[in-house]
């Protein structure tokens, strides 16, 4: 019954503005993208010509496989298990929990250079190379009961176009976006909006006497 009751009054209400929102779509700098395109991909040959000088004999850090054999086989560095399968990973969190695990500057260096390099193949599929549409708009499709906590979530539309438009990176990459003619972007964000739900739900008195 509250399920019902959190889907009628909160979810329900807010599909028909979303589905607008995400149609309308956004403005992109496609010169602008283009260019970002060709720096990123520089920047991933860069890194992977690094990463195989540092290693001293070619690594492919695309390949998980190759990774875990260098690290935790050759290196011999404890491995990062995931603790949902029980297997051995080098995902990012992974990687940055093998910089805690060896004193090596070297592999260090290694490791930071393996993480620029999942961060602009990340910035390339995700954000740059994602289908637009006909003229030119970045789409997306906001769910409105994409999570379990009740915030909505973005993806790409069910046409492939588009993609998450709620974790673009800090990184030049946001000024590709444009704000049509006569208009500008804002942002809008709540004030310690989980620390007032704590104080009400609680309930603590001398934080709900702070907050109004």
């Amino acid at each position: 019954a509250e399920q019902l009751e959190f889907y009628e009054n909160h979810a329900q209400p807010v599909m028909m503005s979303l589905t607008r929102v995400a149609n309308r779509g956004i403005d992109v700098d496609l010169k602008l993208r283009s260019n970002l395109v060709g720096e990123t991909e520089l920047a991933i040959e860069k890194a992977k010509k690094e990463i195989s000088e540092l290693a001293g004999k070619p690594l492919n850090p695309a390949s998980s496989k190759q990774m875990q054999k260098y690290f935790y086989d050759e290196l011999k560095i404890p491995p990062v298990v995931n603790r949902s399968t029980g297997r051995r990973t080098v995902d990012e969190k992974a990687m940055v929990k093998l910089k805690g695990r060896t004193k090596n500057p070297v592999t260090h260096k290694l490791l930071d250079v393996c993480l620029s390099y999942r961060e602009h193949t990340k910035l390339l599929s995700t954000f740059l190379t994602s289908k637009l549409t006909s003229n030119g708009k970045m789409v997306t499709s906001y769910h409105a009961t994409g999570t379990v906590t009740g915030r909505i979530s973005s993806s790409k539309t069910i046409f492939g176009l588009g993609g998450n438009l709620q974790q673009i990176p800090k990184s030049p990459i946001r000024r590709m976006f444009k704000s049509p003619s006569n208009h500008v972007f804002i942002k809008a964000d709540l004030s310690q909006a989980e620390a007032r739900c704590v104080a009400w739900v609680a309930p603590i008195p001398q934080l709900i006497e702070r907050f109004t």
